[in-house]
């Protein structure tokens, strides 16, 4: 019997899937081990520098807001610490479960940064690498566009 781990991330969310198949199944089984969101629990204080950007908005309703760029440098970081949130979990679940391998499915705009987030040992296991969001299909699209 041949078993796989099937994770689908986008920004917002990531679901993991154990994968089996065997002669005796006439397709394969899916089930789901996992559904999170992937947004980042630490406060926002934890990411403020101390003090504003050094190019303030010109407003006098926001004159103590911070930059355009502090808000970009604080997006960054979410993002950040996202994908390593995400890489760890999937390393986790590889250690976890007892899988001969990974299928991934991560949104284009994710995906690199995932893979690229991923310890070596880890990356090596991921047999597939899809550049779509699977995360809002059902188990058996999910398995048709791994078998394509």
């Amino acid at each position: 019997m041949t078993k796989k781990l099937l994770v689908t991330l986008d920004t917002g969310q990531c679901k993991a899937f154990r994968m089996e198949q065997s002669p005796e199944f006439s397709q394969p089984r899916l089930r789901a081990l996992e559904d999170w969101n992937t947004e980042t629990n630490e406060p926002i204080s934890s990411l403020r520098t101390e003090r504003s950007g050094p190019f303030p908005r010109e407003s006098t309703i926001h004159a103590a807001a911070n930059s355009d760029g502090e808000q970009r440098k604080r997006e960054l970081e979410r993002r950040r610490r996202a994908l390593k949130r995400m890489a760890s979990r999937i390393a986790e679940l590889l250690g976890s479960e007892e899988v001969d391998g990974c299928c991934l499915a991560a949104s284009a705009e994710i995906n690199r940064g995932v893979i690229d987030a991923l310890d070596p040992a880890t990356r090596e296991r991921v047999e597939k690498n899809v550049q779509a969001n699977l995360t809002r299909l059902n188990a058996p699209d999910i398995l048709q566009q791994f078998s394509k």
